[in-house]
């Protein structure tokens, strides 16, 4: 009787934990100054999920050169989304608001119902070494920032916000500064989130296959 009281009870527990973990928001903080940074934070911890810490990218580096000369390394998989990450400058932020937008507006508009933003804050002046093409450059930061978080902000419960993106003709080197930060129950992506996730799924599938090489 005791053995069943207490099995009841670890059960009973290992429940109340899931359900607490999947009621408490995962927040995810993104930042843009010239590279990307991505934290989570569960449950109060954070996590930083990108960049890399050094030490690891140190480890890779020294096992890279621990391998023969004559053994090439495996090329032509790539995946998108971790390229946008790595990719500094205008044209890498740009490319995140495109993907972000496209994810908002198709098959993951229920998932971004449930998703709060707790502060959108885009600031980007163009600037480039000719004044012409600084303003071309302008007018196609323009035509990618302002639709594309109109479309996050009416998919989601957005509480802050703020964007600005002006040409700058006094300096000759763009400066963009971006930060998203918005969280959502993990309830949420278990029941209306289904639809979101197959889709990021086929954009990472989509992205990470094998590209032909040109010689």
């Amino acid at each position: 009787m005791i053995a069943l009281i207490v099995s009841l009870s670890v059960v009973g527990g290992v429940f109340l934990l899931i359900a607490i973990v999947l009621a408490c928001p995962v927040v995810a903080d993104i930042r843009f100054r010239d590279s990307f940074m991505v934290k989570i934070s569960v449950l109060g911890i954070p996590f930083t999920v990108f960049p890399k810490k050094e030490r690891k990218a140190e480890k890779i580096k020294k096992q890279k050169k621990k391998k023969p000369a004559d053994k090439k390394e495996k090329t032509g998989k790539f995946s998108k989304i971790k390229g946008i990450l790595e990719r500094e400058g205008l044209s890498g932020l740009l490319d995140f608001f495109k993907e972000l937008a496209g994810v908002a507006a198709g098959t993951g508009k229920k998932l971004f119902s449930h998703l709060v933003i707790y502060r959108i804050s885009v600031e980007i002046a163009v600037s480039d070494e000719d004044a012409a093409q600084a303003a071309i450059r302008y007018g196609q930061a323009c035509a990618v920032v302002y639709p594309a978080v109109s479309v996050v902000m009416a998919a989601a419960k957005c509480k802050r916000s703020h964007v600005c993106v002006i040409p700058d003709f006094d300096n000759k080197k763009t400066k963009a500064d971006f930060r998203l930060k918005a969280g959502i129950r993990p309830i949420f992506v278990l029941t209306a989130g289904i639809s979101g996730l197959v889709r990021l799924i086929k954009v990472y599938r989509r992205h990470t296959a094998e590209v032909p090489t040109t010689s």
